[in-house]
């Protein structure tokens, strides 16, 4: 019962952590190469959480609150936004920077 108690309790004063979700996934440009060192961003309505992708192009960013959020990322000097939604629970976004013409796009896998 003690333990009940203080577990009530971790959840009364921390809330957050217990609707925190990740979000991650991998970006590659439009040869298929992964995107490394890439400053990968979420903006949620509470605020912005932040990373960076790795040597194999993936990120893994703690979003602390769930609902709709833009995922913004640099590609090749461009910031490039995608919509994307925050659960509890992990999800995964893949997507593909590529070139449309003269401009870059962020494309969902």
């Amino acid at each position: 019962m003690k333990n009940a108690k203080l577990l009530f309790l971790f959840f009364l004063v921390f809330p957050t952590s217990a609707h925190a979700g990740h979000v991650y996934g991998t970006l590659r440009d439009s040869d298929g190469r992964p995107v490394q060192g890439a400053p990968v961003g979420i903006r949620c309505s509470g605020g912005t959480y932040s990373g960076q992708t790795d040597l194999y192009g993936s990120y893994a960013i703690l979003v602390s609150e769930t609902g709709k959020c833009s995922l913004v990322v640099n590609c090749g000097g461009q910031n490039l936004t995608a919509d994307i939604y925050s659960y509890a629970q992990p999800v995964k976004y893949d997507f593909d920077c590529t070139t449309v013409g003269a401009n870059r796009q962020l494309r969902r896998r």
